[in-house]
């Protein structure tokens, strides 16, 4: 209420201290003409003439709404004479004419819509609009949002005017090396983006104008004449180095060798792709003396060379690098001046630019007579050039000392909460206004959390004397409270503030463990706060208040949040908690709705309503969650032809329904008849993959209008599900629900916010730096070469955002906050027991930078558990509970429909494993994971897939490659798609690394196939026989067959199968009812050697860790336990019919050669060649007894 309304003014508002509440009073003074001599402005101001600036459209409207409501609300205290609001009140008291005052407030509501409320580039775009002939600016122009097109454009042009050249040598030279560098010109934008928007940036040593090609030859120089004394000098190195009493572990006789060879070859190489040895500087005169131990060092003139050439900057890359950043920078400036375009970041410049060149300053006072007084909101999330406009504006020495009076800068925001960065806010900025400004107020009262919310964050930030590190300009001063009466209570008794988690743990743990079992804790405390909620255990009290009876109420979802940095982390815990019954939402999801999984759902589901004749784009249309087809009813759909005609029939129909109404209309129908609601809300994320598919239904109904054609627009889609690039707002994922919800948030969405109760599981993670992008008097540096200086510099910058980012995590919680320690340890952990944690935030503050223990941590924590009687520590709970049952809203239980009538079927499309379904086993660690097509061993392969995928890879061999369908599959694939003849060396790997980024499986594994395919193809399946030794014409693979059978049974054919095979005969018996009409497959491989035809079938089983697991013993064994032996007895029987139809005198005993099933994990191991290889060929009488069971001929 005394602040003076004129000249500027710094106020540092705390979280939680009421900065939009103070804007708010501020601004009803300036309508008021409020405030004694000396404080109120000089003139009492409308607001059209009151300019408030933030940063964001929601800031901005939110703070219209506030300001509107102030208004409303103090008009009316006038009218009544009375008002008990703390800010309203004193305006009442110090206001003479009640009745004018309510006139002005009056005026000021009509003229609402007025008012100058702006964001920061709205307010730009105004003022270039409004001055256009003194700013300059071009009255027609189009507004840009996204500049990604221009920016591929001018780097393309770039990389044309630099890089193709001529034929000459050193342009070959100089199109190798930066090809070796970057694949193409996207790929350098994306290394430079970052560096092209803040017109501050400096590259450091980037000096003035170079010639690329001139660069280059003097570091081809460079690297020849080290070179040249290298081979000069060659003879007497290892002489010296063996001379002298060097350390012998590391100059080994093993290994100085070894590294001279290394750079004796480096040494006779060409220099053009400046390619520096990997050993070079172990004979580097600085290395040598360290190494040695006494006496004088190895010396020679090449050995100090050496050092001198690594001293030396010789890489281009940052060269080439910084002449980019220069080049596109200007380029970009001069397209969008030619086409009339703006971007965000043209409005800041453009308005930067013309006050600068306005002609004795005077647009600014133009803008200063218009509006006298400017407020901006989160000034410390300003930077340098935005600080530049409106420090032009209201802060440079006016023309006389009346105008001083007359105009006003009020700079509010905290410091301590400058968190975005990232997004060009800079701290350093907001420094340098601090320490211009002389006139500094502060609010220091938290009218937003608990005594005991407040004490405890006091705490925290005592425990260092520089908290946020610029201790000089960002210092850490103890808010008070409001004594805010409501508390949260266990079994009645007040809580305290803050609970700390500890990771009990021998050594440092890694990322990983430390987010799972914050995940899992986080999750299990939730479900056990709601849990207790329900037995009224855990509430929110309101004591009593004068007349007003205490109130209680019980824990709800919307009271919590959890707080997160990255969507990864955000992933874990949504996770843990569904695994839990609980429902949460993810407020701060910014992804495009192209990378939702459903999106590809609906790709392959209009792809076949385009084509619903083609078989395999229905089948894998049914197969999605969409239409949610299980496993039988996809085999039934398969072998039930009525059935399959009547699917073909829907999808034509929504076909043409598409044509007639547009594809939104033809959706929306589709998914009322095919019930998708009732079946995605079922699922635990069901929610949100409605929100999504609803969603995605808009866009492409959007699209349509600009895309003709129904294959144009699923092509469209298709592209944008594969494109890794940003989309605009309205394809990102829009919130699934804002029903009562655990909500999971970002830092930086939270900011602003408060909430209950707030979990930060993951308190203690950081990323390092690894951009050298640091600050320097008054210059932002970019140092491209990533010197460890520079580094350090940053992740410094990194830190010290860091530790704001916490300020602000934990000023959220009004109630009480979980925080989740660990003894967090990048890379290898070290016997020592040393962990990373000084370099996260909370580290920091709590045991500075030294590097420190699991113990020293334990220490701490306790400490502050001492201390502060308000704060806890405690275990984390790392046991899941029974999952969350929310409390029953409805007793009305929907009666589902039954059928009760029988559909008869006499004719089947059968299967292998629809036979013999009924006696698989479902051991987990023996499944085979082969698919033909539809022939899956469903719960054997589901199980399999979700423990491999719990257990953590041991080591990188065949034995521990992934296991499940989908591991089996990529197998198959390798064998079908790769010549055996040629599969050798750099081809053969080539082509499996080409399938495995195709595939889901990490590159780690490359190695592994390699040998594998190798081993494979190379072991003996007969004396002089194996699979290498087969051409393409030899071979057919993946051989479909549909065979036609009468009516059998299994009591026909297990008798049979029992009689002629040993396997059968031990193995149980199968368990089918009759069927007739065809029975259909697929055999993995049919070749043919020596005039002989072969079945081979590839199984990808895991039977054990060691070679002795795959013997004859075992495999045979395996092919019992899941009929493999009536596997390839069909498969005989449909090669013998084959062949005797194609070949004229066909005989079995001379045409077929019999079967092999590969045990794939077993093959190549130890010095039984046998491993992994079962062999069988059944006998002539066999396969023409069940030909004639088969046909129906009686016996």
């Amino acid at each position: 209420m005394t602040l003076p309304l004129h000249g500027e003014r710094l106020i540092e508002a705390s979280a939680g201290t009421g900065k939009t509440y103070t804007i708010a009073g501020l601004y009803l003074r300036l309508l008021l003409g409020h405030g004694s001599l000396g404080a109120a402005h000089p003139q009492r101001l409308t607001v059209d003439q009151i300019l408030v600036v933030t940063f964001t459209e929601a800031a901005t409207s939110e703070l219209r709404d506030r300001i509107r409501r102030r208004i409303v609300e103090a008009r009316n205290a006038f009218l009544s004479g009375f008002s008990d609001d703390p800010l309203i009140k004193p305006l009442l008291e110090q206001s003479a004419n009640h009745q004018q005052c309510a006139r002005y407030l009056l005026q000021a509501l009509r003229q609402m819509d007025e008012a100058a409320i702006f964001t920061i580039h709205g307010f730009c775009q105004r003022m270039l609009k409004q001055h256009a002939f003194e700013s300059g600016s071009y009255f027609e122009t189009e507004f840009v949002t996204d500049e990604t097109s221009i920016r591929v454009q001018v780097v393309e042009d770039f990389w044309r005017e630099h890089f193709y050249g001529t034929a000459e040598p050193i342009d070959l030279a100089l199109a190798t090396l930066v090809n070796s560098y970057w694949a193409c010109p996207e790929s350098l934008l994306g290394e430079i983006a970052n560096y092209l928007t803040n017109p501050f940036l400096q590259i450091k040593d980037s000096g003035e104008d170079f010639c690329l090609k001139e660069r280059l030859s003097q570091a081809i120089a460079s690297f020849d004449e080290i070179k040249a004394q290298w081979q000069g000098q060659c003879e007497q190195v290892l002489d010296s180095i063996n001379g002298a009493n060097i350390d012998k572990r590391s100059y080994s006789s093993k290994n100085l060798p070894k590294w001279f060879d290394e750079v004796c070859h480096w040494a006779q190489a060409d220099s053009a792709d400046l390619t520096i040895c990997k050993n070079l500087d172990r004979f580097s005169q600085t290395m040598l003396t360290e190494k040695t131990k006494t006496g004088p060092a190895p010396s020679l003139p090449i050995f100090s060379a050496i050092d001198d050439f690594l001293t030396q900057s010789v890489s281009l890359k940052e060269s080439i690098m910084a002449k980019a950043i220069d080049y596109v920078r200007a380029h970009i400036a001069s397209h969008k001046q030619q086409a009339s375009l703006l971007s965000f970041d043209d409005l800041l410049s453009g308005l930067a630019n013309a006050l600068g060149q306005a002609q004795q300053g005077s647009l600014a006072q133009k803008i200063r007579s218009q509006y006298p007084l400017a407020m901006i909101d989160e000034f410390q999330d300003t930077d340098l050039m935005q600080y530049q406009i409106f420090n032009t504006i209201y802060g440079l020495s006016p023309a006389s000392d009346d105008e001083i009076a007359q105009q006003g800068l009020l700079m509010i925001g905290d410091p301590k909460q400058a968190i975005y960065g990232f997004r060009g806010a800079d701290i350093f900025t907001y420094i340098k206004a601090r320490r211009k400004v002389p006139n500094h107020y502060t609010l220091d009262t938290n009218y937003r959390s608990s005594t005991e919310m407040v004490a405890a964050v006091n705490a925290l930030f005592a425990q260092s004397d520089a908290p946020f590190i610029y201790q000089q300009d960002i210092a850490f001063h103890p808010v008070k409270d409001a004594n805010k009466k409501p508390y949260f209570a266990m079994d009645g008794v007040k809580q305290g503030a803050i609970s700390q988690w500890l990771l009990p743990s021998d050594a440092p743990v890694n990322s990983a463990s430390y987010q799972q079992s914050m995940a899992l804790a986080c999750a299990t405390q939730i479900n056990q706060l709601l849990t207790d909620a329900q037995q009224d255990k855990a509430q929110m009290i309101t004591p009593t208040k004068g007349n007003e009876p205490e109130q209680r109420r019980g824990v709800v979802a919307s009271d919590i949040a959890i707080l997160v940095r990255t969507g990864t982390e955000a992933n874990l815990v949504k996770r843990e908690l569904a695994l839990q019954g609980i429902s949460s939402v993810y407020l701060s999801n910014r992804d495009s709705v192209f990378s939702a999984p459903v999106v590809s759902d609906v790709w392959r589901l209009l792809s076949s309503i385009l084509e619903p004749t083609n078989a395999r784009l229905l089948r894998s249309a049914m197969a999605t969650p969409l239409l949610g087809l299980t496993a039988t009813q996809l085999d039934q759909l398969n072998n039930d032809e009525r059935l399959w005609q009547g699917c073909v029939e829907r999808f034509e129909h929504f076909h043409q329904r598409w044509l007639d109404v547009g594809i939104l209309a033809m959706l929306r129908e589709l998914i009322h008849r095919e019930h998708i609601p009732a079946r995605l809300l079922s699922l635990p994320d069901g929610e949100r993959q409605l929100t999504d598919l609803l969603h995605i239904g808009e866009v492409l109904q959007q699209q349509s209008l600009e895309i003709q054609g129904e294959h144009a627009l699923v092509h469209w889609l298709a592209e944008k599900v594969n494109s890794t690039e940003q989309d605009n707002q309205e394809q990102q994922l829009r919130l699934e629900s804002d029903k009562d919800l655990v909500q999971i948030v970002t830092i930086h969405k939270s900011k602003g916010l408060e909430y209950n109760l707030v979990f930060l599981p993951f308190i203690c993670a950081f990323k390092q730096a690894k951009q050298a992008v640091y600050h320097q008097d008054d210059k932002t540096i970019v140092d491209l070469s990533v010197s460890k200086e520079a580094l350090a510099l940053a992740d410094e910058e990194r830190l010290a955002e860091d530790l704001r980012l916490l300020y602000v995590a934990l000023t959220r919680g009004v109630h009480h906050c979980w925080l989740g320690y660990a003894p967090l340890k990048s890379g290898r952990a070290t016997k020592d027991g040393k962990t990373d944690l000084h370099k996260s935030a909370i580290g920091y503050l709590l045991l500075g930078k030294e590097v420190t223990t699991y113990h020293q941590l334990s220490e701490k924590l306790a400490q502050l558990a001492t201390d502060y009687p308000f704060i806890e520590l405690i275990s984390p709970p790392n046991e899941r509970l029974m999952p969350y049952q929310a409390l029953a809203t409805s007793t009305e239980t929907p009666q589902v429909c039954e059928f009760d009538s029988v559909i008869e079927n006499d004719y089947w499309i059968t299967s292998y494993s629809a036979l013999s379904k009924t006696v698989h086993h479902s051991k987990t660690d023996n499944v085979d994971a082969s698919t033909e097509q539809f022939d899956i061993d469903w719960e054997a392969g589901i199980d399999e897939t979700v423990d491999s995928l719990a257990e953590e890879t041991p080591s990188q061999d065949i034995f521990s490659f992934p296991r499940g369908a989908h591991a089996g599959t990529f197998l198959h694939l390798l064998f079908e798609e790769i010549d055996f003849v040629s599969a050798h060396g750099d081809e053969l790997r080539n082509k499996v690394a080409e399938l495995l980024e195709a595939s889901e499986f990490d590159e780690v594994w490359l190695d592994v196939l390699v040998k594998l395919v190798a081993d494979v193809l190379d072991s003996a399946l007969d004396d002089d026989f194996s699979l290498r030794q087969l051409s393409m014409a030899d071979k057919q693979v993946e051989m479909e067959f549909f065979m036609p059978i009468s009516a059998i049974s299994c009591d026909d054919i297990n008798p049979v199968l029992a009689k002629h095979d040993a396997l059968s005969k031990q193995a149980a018996a199968l368990n089918f009812s009759q069927v007739q009409g065809m029975i259909k497959g697929f055999i993995d491989l049919v070749f043919v050697h020596q005039g002989k035809y072969y079945i081979l079938d590839y199984k990808s089983n895991h039977l054990g860790d060691s070679p002795s697991d795959y013997d004859n013993h075992n495999i045979s064994q395996m092919m019992i336990d899941h009929r493999y032996d009536f596997q390839y007895q069909l498969y005989t029987l449909a090669l013998h019919r084959l062949l005797r139809s194609r070949i004229p005198d066909y005989d079995y005993e001379q045409h077929f050669g019999g079967v092999y099933y590969l045990f794939l994990r077993g093959m190549g191991h130890g010095d039984d060649p046998s491993h992994g290889i079962f062999s069988n060929r059944p006998t002539q009488a066999f396969i023409e007894q069940l030909d004639d069971l088969f046909a129906g001929v009686p016996a």
